[in-house]
């Protein structure tokens, strides 16, 4: 049964790196945490890539510094003087991630406001970080409502993240 988090307390960060906005390791660290169920559901619905997602620490540091030396229009990294092409299976080899599969096509531009509301818990203007990893924390369903909240926190904090701890 879906229950929305309750009162939201703050998160300690006692790892010590700031505040982290996108992260490859909390994300494999939260689907390290679900049931066989939620697995199961999260693979049926097409998204069982990323629970093969590596416990990886991402430097930001050091992307920055990596993404400065990319040539645009060659299309490659310029790395102490050497030219690199990363091809999709370095991606893949990197992050763990398949770099094949069926074509992602993009879904009808639907407004749904009472869907997003649902979600929304506290505050009816956005979804926060805190409460959908307070959600897997407390939850052990996984019925459409753990698979939205699921790729909602999966775009919103991991493949489009933006500086913001919520999704608007």
């Amino acid at each position: 049964m879906f229950e929305p988090p309750s009162q939201l307390k703050e998160e300690n960060n006692s790892r010590g790196h700031g505040t982290c906005k996108c992260s490859q390791e909390i994300l494999a660290e939260i689907t390290n945490g679900f049931s066989q169920d939620q697995k199961d559901a999260i693979t049926a619905a097409g998204f069982g890539s990323l629970l093969k997602l590596k416990e990886l620490e991402i430097r930001r540091d050091l992307c920055k510094d990596i993404a400065g030396c990319f040539d645009l229009e060659t299309e490659e990294f310029i790395i102490n003087g050497k030219r690199l092409k990363l091809s999709m299976k370095d991606v893949q080899h990197i992050l763990g991630l398949p770099s094949q599969g069926d074509k992602i096509k993009e879904p009808p531009q639907k407004h749904v406001p009472c869907l997003f509301q649902k979600y929304t818990w506290k505050d009816d203007t956005k979804i926060s970080s805190k409460s959908l990893r307070e959600f897997f924390n407390k939850n052990s369903s996984y019925g459409d409502d753990f698979i939205r909240i699921f790729v909602l926190y999966t775009i919103g904090f991991y493949l489009c993240p933006t500086l913001q701890p919520y999704v608007k």
